[in-house]
């Protein structure tokens, strides 16, 4: 298989996006009625969904564009944001961004971050104006799953653990199905990450006197 054609984001950026949000986080969110209650309630971690129209969405005005077009219209600095892809994320829009590089952080060896190109759909496919852009059905055989494979690295987030949205995700399915699924030669590497906190909580659970009640329950919940 050929290098991939997706571009990434870096990981400081990811940084600098969390910063944005967090600064987000003690005020309401604006109306949407696609969201549950209609807006983002003050004081809860912005959501991939929420970053997306809240932020990226925003400074895209009317180009069809993606956050990463607008790092790499950048100059100087913004631009070495935006590299080929070397990791790709797999997480449903409901997780929380914070927790998501959290976790990034976590399964990247310490300074090596700065090595790699995160490839989160949210931020770095163009979707139509508000909502996510629906996807013909040979995009995802002739399209996505080649680039998966051709990145060769994916990250599935993981959160909460004993209910994975990302296991409960079609795309993220598909995504993981698109690591694992196929020639052991040609598959990529799968890496099931979770943020600081909820790994704790899943030791602490394994260490349980219940601990088998605790995994039966967590099969029943998937």
């Amino acid at each position: 298989r050929g290098p991939s054609i997706l571009r990434g984001v870096s990981f400081r950026a990811l940084q600098k996006l969390t910063a944005q949000a967090a600064e987000l986080r003690a005020t309401p969110g604006p109306d949407r009625p696609s969201r549950p209650g209609g807006r983002r309630a003050p004081g809860h971690d912005l959501t991939l969904e929420d970053v997306y129209f809240e932020i990226v969405e925003p400074g895209l005005g009317l180009m069809r564009a993606t956050y990463v077009d607008i790092l790499w219209s950048g100059i100087g600095p913004m631009a070495v944001d935006v590299g080929r892809a070397t990791a790709y994320v797999c997480s449903p829009w409901t997780c929380a961004l914070s927790d998501i590089v959290s976790a990034i952080e976590l399964v990247t060896p310490a300074g090596d971050q700065g090595h790699h190109y995160y490839y989160i759909p949210a931020l770095c496919e163009a979707h139509a104006p508000g909502r996510p852009h629906a996807r013909p059905t040979e995009w995802w055989e002739r399209h996505l799953r080649h680039e998966i494979l051709a990145v060769g690295r994916v990250i599935a987030f993981a959160s909460p653990w004993m209910e994975p949205g990302t296991f409960k995700s079609l795309r993220c399915l598909f995504e993981v199905d698109a690591a694992v699924a196929d020639d052991e030669d040609e598959a990529a590497e799968l890496i099931i990450a979770l943020p600081p906190r909820e790994r704790a909580e899943l030791y602490r659970a394994l260490a349980a006197p219940d601990r088998p009640n605790v995994l039966v329950d967590m099969s029943e919940r998937l």
